[in-house]
């Protein structure tokens, strides 16, 4: 099954939202299952395989919002398969 995980924060950040979904995705991935997980920041080199990230813009002091929904890679990269779970994580 292809996977897809929505988190507002991942890895380097450590805390205990990405340390859950760092662990579904291991768990998942070993049971055979291709996990991706699309969150907010500037794409890395160095990311491991299976993160996509879109820069989010201000909305005020407390919101900010993902461009995932027009950026185009994320738009790309879920063209190629049909997303049957989405997470999200506060």
């Amino acid at each position: 099954m292809r996977i897809g995980m929505v988190t507002a924060c991942y890895k380097p950040v450590i805390n205990g939202v990405t340390r859950m979904v760092s662990l579904y995705k291991e768990h998942l991935e070993a049971a055979g299952h291709e996990v991706t997980i699309f969150t907010l920041g500037e794409p890395d080199p160095n990311d491991e395989p299976g993160v996509v990230r879109s820069p989010g813009f201000m909305l005020g002091i407390m919101a900010t919002i993902s461009a995932c929904a027009t950026a185009a890679k994320p738009r790309r990269c879920c063209k190629k398969w049909t997303l049957f779970i989405a997470t999200t994580c506060s």
